[in-house]
């Protein structure tokens, strides 16, 4: 369960229905390539923070706080910051720091280029 607004919610229910990347961690946002950020807004991604106390972001990130640390340990036991999570809601890759996370991005922009016939 996480906060929003005082309101105890999933954070599935916050999300869009679209791709998103959720970290715990805001200077992972902000440490993107201009590449990955302009790929991201394309498809309409969505960044999440998800925190225990509110964190102020410039990168127009949803931010929530986390009621108990589920999510926090589940990043930290799999030694990783962020996670893309696909519009079915499975991860599609986790990464330990920005560089690793905007590989995993490029990576993805060429998969939905190729699928869609684009590349």
């Amino acid at each position: 369960m996480f906060e929003n607004a005082g309101n105890r919610v999933r954070l599935d229910d916050l999300l869009k229905p679209g791709f998103a990347v959720v970290t715990n961690s805001v200077q992972v946002i902000e440490g993107l390539s201009e590449r990955a950020v302009r790929f991201w807004h394309n498809i309409d991604g969505e960044f999440v923070v998800v925190g225990t106390v509110s964190q102020a972001t410039d990168a127009a990130a949803l931010t929530v706080i986390e009621d108990g640390t589920l999510f926090a340990d589940w990043l930290t036991a799999h030694e990783v910051v962020a996670v893309i999570v696909r519009p079915d809601r499975y991860v599609f890759g986790a990464g330990a720091k920005s560089d690793e996370l905007n590989e995993l991005l490029i990576r993805l922009e060429d998969y939905l280029s190729i699928k869609s016939g684009i590349g």
